[in-house]
């Protein structure tokens, strides 16, 4: 036992010791973070101002938040009710220390993600070998896309997917294998941690786990596969119900929102061609058909081994290519959607439709690519140096796209008092309305029609207190923009008083009746029927969680004392 125990703590120290040197490796790219202010991206400043958002509705009471009150010039905007949250609520988390500006924050994250992204693929892959998963982790983390995201796009959503994808695939080995116990908790909470981190990079992602699921089962005896069915579905199951609270009620609410119609066709500018998908020179502006767009790639070094390998695997009588055919069959997919070639894909499917850009599916492609050359060389068994150079060729052909465009920098006040809505495209804004504001509202709260005096006695992004003073009937004007669950009451009566949200010189905004008097009237924005089961279902997986880790916790103590 003595034996057993030594040999568990060194293999320990030598994981610690690898993970802190790749750590290392990544955080060196990490470099242009440390400018003067934030690199200038295309999302940035928006998802900072999102940031802020959360931070405010969080501190407003709101659990989740899902109204950011204060942006479209103080109109309100449901954003975070659809948009991917994750990001959201750890960044509130870090900024209510009150050791960070909210520009600092967003660097940390971008950093731990893009670091994250490697670390994760490495544990997924660590089982066929060290060596081999750091050349998978460092082509995964290092690819160009990845870059793209972090210094062109700033999309924090993206690089917070590409790090939990490769957990869910360890999960599901894991499941397969029976080599951890809590591999059914752990798969669950990184599928709802990759749902919450983005909402179309986890359709992409899920989808390529259900075909490696269906892969791994296939592959398994009669004897296993009930159980890892069980397993799997299990996992799938929790991971839906963690995360229920958010797409639930995004799902089911969408309708409510003008998100097709601004975004349905977008996929048709931003196709690539197939030379650019080896090299095309870097840029930063958002449009990929024109000189000095952003360059989704392969890149010359991944693709050179890519290329090097396959000829070695063609030339050599190896075993176990199952699962190298499976991943390039995965890649191939994904480089086919975005070339022209697949629009009448992109038009049979209005899913894919709504993934606005072609070139996401570089996300697919980077994941891919990297399985594809980890099991190339572990098909090829390459000795240790080989691979070390390989690695090295990873990260010196990396070099070129370590680049940003400037920097700019803002005090917190300028997000706290965002006037945007933090999206681009009319994704959240509500149906009933004549489009975003581009102006503040002369007051928040004002009378449009009969004789009286409105004040406003508080104000928080789900919370208006308003006093009414009037000496017949009056209209009351809200300026904030009506979405599902704002609701009024009257204190006095106690008795709610219906919105109305129609008036043709006010399009979608809240507005009300008062009767004769001295009325304290609360605006209040509540829970639906359909967020509070989306809350409910995600606080019962919570809760199988919690009883199936009791359950575990005393088992591994056992567990411990035996060995």
């Amino acid at each position: 036992m003595r034996f057993v125990k030594k040999v568990i703590a060194e293999d320990r120290f030598a994981v610690v010791g690898t993970v802190l040197a790749l750590s290392a490796i990544l955080f060196l790219f990490l470099l242009p973070l440390f400018g003067n202010g934030i690199p200038k991206t295309h999302d940035s400043v928006a998802q900072i101002a999102r940031f802020s958002a959360y931070y405010q509705s969080i501190r407003d009471g709101q659990i989740p938040p899902r109204w950011a009150g204060n942006l479209n010039y103080g109109f309100g905007s449901p954003v975070l009710s659809f948009f991917y949250p994750l990001a959201g609520y750890l960044a509130s988390i870090v900024y209510a220390t009150g050791l960070f500006s909210l520009e600092a924050v967003f660097k940390l994250l971008l950093g731990i993600f893009f670091v994250g992204c490697g670390l994760s693929f490495f544990f997924w892959q660590r089982k066929s070998g060290t060596p081999i998963a750091i050349l998978g982790a460092l082509l995964y983390s290092l690819s160009p896309y990845q870059f793209i995201n972090l210094y062109v796009r700033g999309d924090i959503g993206e690089l917070a997917a590409s790090c939990f994808a490769p957990l869910v695939l360890w999960a599901v080995d894991e499941s397969a294998e029976k080599t951890h116990q809590a591999a059914f908790l752990w798969g669950g909470l990184f599928i709802g941690l990759l749902i919450l981190s983005h909402n179309i990079a986890s359709i992409m992602f899920l989808a390529v786990i259900g075909l490696y699921t269906v892969y791994i089962f296939s592959s398994l005896g009669n004897e296993k596969r009930l159980r890892f069915v069980i397993r799997v579905s299990g996992m799938f199951l929790l991971g839906f119900g963690l995360s229920a609270f958010f797409w639930l009620p995004a799902f089911v609410e969408r309708k409510y929102t003008l998100g097709t119609l601004f975004v349905g066709s977008m996929y048709q500018n931003h196709f690539l061609t197939l030379p650019s998908l080896i090299v095309k020179p870097w840029g930063f502006a958002p449009d990929v058909a024109k000189p000095g767009g952003l360059s989704p790639q392969l890149g010359v070094g991944g693709t050179l081994i890519i290329i090097t390998l396959f000829i070695l695997f063609a030339t050599r009588k190896v075993q176990k290519k199952s699962a190298v055919v499976f991943w390039t069959v995965i890649f191939i997919i994904g480089v086919i959607l975005t070339v022209p070639i697949s629009t009448i894909v992109w038009k049979m499917l209005p899913l894919i439709a709504m993934f606005q850009f072609p070139w996401r599916f570089f996300l697919i492609i980077n994941l891919s690519s990297a399985a594809i050359i980890v099991e190339l060389v572990k098909a090829l068994k390459f000795k240790r140096r080989i691979l070390y150079v390989l690695s090295a060729v990873a990260v010196v052909s990396t070099f070129p796209f370590l680049k940003v465009n400037g920097y700019e920098t803002h005090a917190d006040e300028y997000y706290h008092t965002y006037t945007g809505t933090t999206y681009f495209h009319g994704q959240t804004t509500p149906v009933w309305t004549a489009g975003d504001a581009g102006a503040f509202a002369k007051s928040p709260v004002e009378v449009i029609g009969g004789k009286g005096i409105v004040a406003l006695l508080l104000k928080k992004s789900n919370l208006h207190v308003v006093q009414v003073m009037a000496s017949e009937k009056v209209t009351i004007l809200d300026n904030t923009v009506y979405f599902p669950g704002w609701r009024i009451y009257d204190e006095n009566t106690k008795a709610e008083i219906p919105i109305q949200f129609q008036d043709p010189n006010h399009r979608g905004l809240i507005t009300f009746s008062s009767s004769p008097g001295i009325h304290t009237i609360t605006v209040a924005f509540t829970r639906t029927k359909i967020r509070t089961i989306g809350e409910l279902i995600s606080i019962c997986s919570l809760f199988v969680v919690l009883v199936y880790w009791a359950y575990l916790l005393p088992r591994k103590k056992q567990y411990r004392k035996i060995t």
